[in-house]
């Protein structure tokens, strides 16, 4: 027998401690024992109904166990599903605000053509035609603002993607990441028909998102983007609210809290919550009291009702992003093809071209090449948190080239991250 790799001990106080294991994704809880999470388990734990506990979670295991090996087949288990497709469909890098922390060169007038319409429309047919297990296809819109031209990009593609996928018996679903302004009765009245999820973002509360979110003659747009919050929700179509969090506004966001729990407990249902923190705040000094403010609202939020997450709750592995899916691609409105929606659309960036016949050409091997980055750092390999984290997604393994860890993290660091997930997972 041999210790995991992949063990995290945490100190509860009063000689109890809180075993976990990443690989497993199980904890247990040690009474009257000492040991730490580099700790030898096997020669150090003497008691067998214990030894036994820590067995069953994957903190001991057999000499012949590689676990390496078993979060490489974990990572390939989830990214190379061949049952399901992700499709992102840019319809415009055109937007109707100028948020201060986008990180996207917006073009104005930007908008797809008829002629990469139909490219995009004979990509769907061949995957549908290559991929005999194909039962799930997932499509999205993003940009830009996809909302822009929607009924001459986004409703005719919906329309004939879904004939597609029926003749098929291929299960599609429609998903938009849009800012939620735009969203009119004639959207509403498709949506009710064609039920589909969003992701729209507020930027704290009122006063805080409509300094970033303001319109042309300088008023604010909060109370129309959580009006549509409520419509699309009342429609049944899935709504995630991305709370985008910053040192200044992040004592507003239990504002947000109190707005959503006012809407009807049938339509909260159909609503969620997601906490990111704005990537250029991210190096605020004021970690750990954000931190404590972010878990906060959740379990204010969970109160009412809503399910909500953060990005505290790490789990690259077993639900990691779309874009590091083999079966994915993201067709821009000039053709162009993109693996990841977290970079600009430049010319940089680019992986391949989608050709008149559907076909997608990748430019100097760029799938394989990002596919192979995750998980390629040794440092990462017996990393505690390994089978949580991998080393981060395919883009940012591909950017840092050097056997190091991307986020840079401590010994405590990882502990807090355990932390919370045991939090998170049981004590909400």
């Amino acid at each position: 027998m041999k210790t995991s790799h992949y063990n995290t001990v945490l100190d509860l106080g009063d000689n109890v401690s809180l075993m976990f294991n990443a690989l497993s994704g199980r904890f247990l809880a040690l009474n009257g024992v000492s040991v730490s999470s580099h700790s030898d388990l096997v020669t150090e734990i003497k008691d067998e109904k214990m030894l036994s506990g820590l067995k069953q979670i994957g903190a001991v295991i057999d000499d012949s166990v590689d676990e390496v090996s078993l979060v490489r087949d974990l990572i390939e288990k989830n990214d190379y599903d061949d049952s399901v497709f992700h499709l992102h469909i840019n319809p415009t890098l055109d937007c109707n605000f100028k948020c201060w922390y986008c990180y996207e060169n917006h073009k104005s007038g930007s908008l797809m053509s008829s002629s990469t319409k139909d490219s995009v429309v004979r990509l769907v047919e061949n995957i549908v035609s290559d991929y005999p297990g194909l039962k799930r296809f997932n499509l999205s819109f993003f940009g830009g603002e996809p909302l822009i031209g929607f009924h001459k990009i986004a409703r005719p593609l919906i329309v004939s993607i879904r004939e597609i996928c029926q003749r098929k018996q291929i299960d599609m679903h429609i998903h938009f990441t849009s800012n939620g302004y735009l969203l009119n009765d004639a959207m509403l009245e498709f949506f009710n028909e064609y039920k589909s999820s969003f992701q729209i973002t507020l930027d704290g509360h009122r006063p805080f998102h409509d300094k970033v979110r303001k319109k042309a003659d300088g008023s604010g747009s909060y109370d129309v983007i959580l009006k549509n919050i409520k419509a699309l929700a009342d429609r049944e179509n899935q709504v995630l609210v991305r709370v985008n969090y910053t040192k200044e506004n992040i004592g507003s966001i239990k504002d947000i809290a109190d707005d959503l729990a006012v809407i009807p407990e049938h339509v909260r249902t159909f609503i969620s919550v997601d906490l990111q923190q704005v990537w250029q705040d991210a190096d605020s000094s004021a970690g750990e009291d954000l931190r404590k403010m972010v878990l906060d609202f959740c379990r204010d939020i969970d109160k009412s009702g809503i399910r909500c997450t953060s990005h505290y709750i790490r789990d690259l592995v077993r639900n990691s992003c779309y874009g590091d899916k083999r079966n994915y691609v993201l067709v821009n409105y000039d053709g162009y093809v993109y693996r990841c929606t977290a970079r600009d659309f430049n010319e940089d960036n680019r992986a391949g071209v989608l050709h008149s016949d559907g076909r997608i050409e990748y430019y100097d091997n760029a799938l394989e090449k990002r596919l192979a980055a995750k998980f390629s750092k040794t440092v990462c390999h017996t990393c505690r948190i390994a089978p949580l984290c991998a080393g981060g997604c395919c883009q940012q393994a591909v950017e840092h080239t050097d056997d190091e860890c991307i986020y840079g993290y401590t010994s405590d660091d990882i502990d807090a991250i355990v932390a919370d997930r045991f939090e998170y997972l049981f004590l909400k």
